[in-house]
């Protein structure tokens, strides 16, 4: 059964600087900082979830997969891409929504020249030592992409395809992959949303995907995608959980993942850090709900079997909130004893789509000091 957040045996209040910070169990601790505007200031809430058991990865060799073609690449789409989003709303309203945005800009001549202004007064915040082309499809319109980076390779995932290059741009021999062989599913099967990173402590790459078998339709089962690199060489093994599992019922979707990690030793079962994953939860185009998937590195970067902790329905004043982001650790030194997952206020807010207006910032944090046993062990 789902526990409420509220629950007095999870939540404490404290009062710092004027923000209100929750704390509650994520298999542990999970607290939350809210920077709110006056029309939409607490209660934050959320609900532990089900318990997932997800069976031990196949291990997959990338010398195995064959390499795709040019032909392949510039194929005709396997499936009807996603022209935007989901969002809530109709084409109609969309459209509606965009003219109005270009509206007020064009209506605004000062705000253009001080964005200008400011952009001219920065300097770059970072060099470039190296620009190359990296992988490009015709399956998806504008196609996704997710890019890791580590000492010695870059990673790329697409929609469809998987490629690795060495950090001068040159496309490794063998690649790009398909991702339906990559994960074993059916050919053909959508497959979107790419998130990646490089753990630059552990040296494992690390991507998540969506499957769906039908994309939003009444018989859609949508499900999490996960793959961990068995060493810092990509173009070697992968552990690869294609699907992990089910993500809502059938006939829901997931759109928008945020991906996060860290490197924290939380304990037994969580020496490695952990894996933080987020996913919005649509009925057709409606927003129903939200999750956060706590998935400890002990077990991915082995390919055992393992059980998330899982967080839902994350809604502030009853709305539900969208698009967590989790925060990534990219400092070797970085052992933080929370980790953070941030939200604007996007979909359900200010008319929907923020259209009269919002402004606003969510701060969830996880602390995890006690780990339950249980939701680590293997199957």
């Amino acid at each position: 059964m789902s526990e409420n957040l509220n629950n007095k045996n999870f939540l404490s209040l404290h009062l710092l600087l004027s923000t209100v910070i929750l704390v509650f169990a994520f298999s542990t601790t999970l607290m939350a900082a809210h920077s709110a505007q006056p029309t939409s200031s607490g209660p934050l809430a959320a609900q532990k979830g089900g318990s997932i058991a997800v069976r031990a990865a196949r291990t997959v060799n990338m010398a195995d997969l064959p390499v795709v073609t040019p032909a392949q690449l510039a194929a005709k789409p396997r499936y009807e891409p996603d022209r935007r989003p989901l969002d809530n709303l109709s084409e109609k309203q969309y459209d509606a929504l965009k003219l109005e945005a270009a509206r007020r800009w064009a209506g605004n001549p000062s705000g253009k020249e001080a964005v200008a202004r400011d952009k001219e007064s920065r300097p770059p915040s970072v060099g470039v030592f190296a620009a190359f082309d990296a992988q490009q499809e015709s399956c998806c319109t504008p196609p996704d992409m997710a890019l890791a980076v580590s000492e010695n390779f870059v990673v790329q995932v697409v929609n469809t395809f998987i490629s690795v290059y060495d950090k001068n741009g040159n496309l490794q021999a063998g690649f790009p992959k398909d991702m339906d062989s990559f994960f074993g599913l059916p050919s053909g099967q959508y497959t979107t949303d790419p998130r990646a990173f490089y753990d630059w402590v552990n040296h494992r790459f690390v991507f998540i995907m969506i499957t769906d078998t039908d994309r939003c339709q009444p018989d859609d089962v949508s499900s999490l995608m996960i793959a961990a690199s068995v060493t810092h060489d990509p173009r070697g093994n992968w552990y690869a959980y294609g699907p992990a599992f089910q993500v809502g019922s059938t006939g829901q979707c997931t759109d928008y993942p945020g991906l996060g990690h860290d490197s924290t030793n939380w304990g037994s079962g969580a020496t490695k850090g952990g894996t933080y994953v987020s996913l919005n939860q649509f009925n057709g185009g409606t927003l129903i709900g939200n999750y956060l998937f706590f998935i400890p590195n002990d077990a991915i970067y082995v390919g055992g079997g393992f059980g998330p902790v899982v967080w839902q329905n994350f809604t502030d004043n009853g709305t539900l909130v969208d698009t967590m982001q989790p925060a990534n650790m990219t400092d070797r030194s970085d052992k933080p004893a929370t980790v953070f997952f941030v939200n604007t206020f996007n979909i359900d807010w200010g008319g929907g789509q923020c259209f009269s207006g919002c402004n606003g910032l969510i701060v969830w944090g996880a602390s995890a000091i006690h780990l339950v046993a249980a939701a680590l062990a293997a199957w």
